[in-house]
């Protein structure tokens, strides 16, 4: 039940191909290096976009010619103490998995940092390995057993990051690089994720590696980050006094926020598709996309609500196929009370929790749910079920005082006994002019008893969906 990332534009559900192709077009006419940050808040789908962008570059005949890509997951790297060494290997993992020509030039390149290990580091490296290695040993031999290998280049890349550190060395490494691009004949683009999910000094250390190190022509990094999130990460390294966006504007050519996606659009087509095989959800729908807005859901928190609905419409016969001769008003009472339920277990988890527990003061409470305004957005289902979006909207307002009030003493109550017109247990609608509508009122007592909406919501739970 993870969040699924989706690799290619055909899958886009937010039209966002025009932006990968906008700035696409800016980094092939800029000659210089160039790093560029793309800034958008935790949960708005950066991921998903650059594997996306990513996809466009490696499978349209027109980028192919002129773009080498690689991915590096930055998160995924920083128990590491050496993004230096990091960056090498993925780059490195990527030409092994390309062409023989590509694989040639950058074993060129790597013999480049053999020829410059002193003395001391031959010793380090025979100390390192009880003898087991020579210098000459480093070479690539696709012979030898894969593990070997594996500790060759780990220590071919520790001597790396060691000898950096000589000035000297740093000008022939950009040298190095530089011809291993134009050997390759293309720009080359990093696509660095997750950078400010990363500890603070690693992260630090990277931004240096990448303005640095590579600041040579043909290279251009795309950072995926959150601005501000990255800011308090540098504040905990430099402290709260730090000009932040300062600081990280000496690493960044090109800073681009990430359009907002429109959430109203996402969620409807969520809806469209997790819906499609179930009966009477046009009002679940639309309450859920209503609360949706009005709780400020991520990207990340819509993917998540419509990954646990999965699990649980087909524990809710309303819903599903073989149901569907309801009262419109029973469905509409539904869809509502399980809309709020589960938007509140996502995003007020201590409000729901008082509801689950029965624990609360009932003003209080309701002074702390945030509503929707029904009357100004569901003209478009007001023909339905024949209410208009006002009296639906009265009958909703009254629904939730009276399932507030009534939860709260719910375990007290002997629901055999119940007298059918007690209106405490009771909700009525009103028509177009107003008035009540006696005739097709819901009670309440259904959705503690048989459809008891809490349980089937708890009863999820139990699946693991992190």
């Amino acid at each position: 039940m993870n969040d699924t990332i989706l690799t290619s534009f055909k899958e886009d559900q937010l039209n966002r191909k025009g932006i990968a192709q906008n700035l696409t077009h800016i980094i092939s006419t800029k000659n210089k290096p160039l790093v560029i940050s793309l800034d958008s808040g935790w949960g708005t789908g950066k991921t998903t976009f650059i594997h996306m962008w990513q996809d466009m570059l490696m499978s349209t005949e027109q980028y192919q010619k002129q773009f080498e890509t690689i991915y590096f997951n930055a998160w995924e790297n920083d128990y590491s103490k050496t993004p230096l060494i990091d960056i090498f290997i993925e780059l490195e993992t990527c030409i092994n998995n390309n062409t023989p020509e590509l694989k040639k030039a950058f074993d060129k390149m790597k013999m480049f940092f053999l020829d410059t290990i002193d003395i001391g580091s031959s010793i380090a490296i025979k100390l390192l390995t009880q003898g087991v290695l020579e210098k000459s040993d480093f070479i690539k031999d696709d012979n030898v057993d894969k593990e070997f290998r594996n500790l060759k280049r780990k220590l071919n890349y520790t001597v790396l990051s060691e000898t950096i550190n000589n000035k000297n060395l740093r000008k022939e490494l950009k040298r190095a690089m530089s011809n291993y691009q134009k050997t390759v004949g293309k720009k080359i683009i990093f696509f660095i994720d997750e950078l400010d999910r990363c500890r603070p000094p690693y992260t630090i250390e990277l931004l240096e590696v990448i303005k640095h190190l590579f600041n040579i022509e043909g290279f251009a990094f795309i950072l995926s980050i959150d601005k501000e999130q990255l800011s308090h990460s540098i504040s905990s390294i430099y402290g709260t006094n730090m000009d932040t966006i300062g600081y990280l504007g000496r690493f960044l050519d090109i800073d681009f926020q990430l359009p907002h996606p429109d959430l109203r659009a996402y969620s409807q087509l969520k809806s469209d598709l997790t819906f499609s095989h179930y009966k009477n959800t046009n009002y679940f729908s639309f309450f859920l996309i209503e609360f949706i807005h009005t709780y400020n859901f991520s990207l990340r928190d819509i993917n998540k609500l419509y990954n646990y609905l999965d699990l649980l419409l087909p524990l809710i016969p309303e819903f599903n196929k073989e149901f569907s001769t309801y009262q419109p008003l029973y469905l509409i009472t539904t869809a509502y009370l399980y809309a709020l339920l589960i938007i509140l277990k996502f995003k007020a988890p201590m409000i729901y929790n008082q509801i689950i527990n029965k624990n609360y003061d009932i003003e209080t409470i309701l002074g702390e749910i945030q509503t929707i305004d029904i009357k100004d957005s569901m003209t478009h289902l007001d023909q339905t079920f024949g209410f208009s979006s006002t009296s639906i909207q009265l009958f909703t307002d009254q629904l939730l005082k009276k399932y507030i009030a009534l939860n709260r003493i719910s375990n007290k109550i002997n629901w055999t006994y119940i007298a059918e017109e007690n209106d405490d247990f009771i909700v009525i609608p009103t028509n177009r002019q107003g008035n009540p509508i006696p005739s097709v009122r819901v009670e309440l007592i259904n959705f503690f008893t048989d459809n008891n909406i809490q349980s089937k919501l708890e009863f999820v739970d139990y699946f693991n969906l992190e």
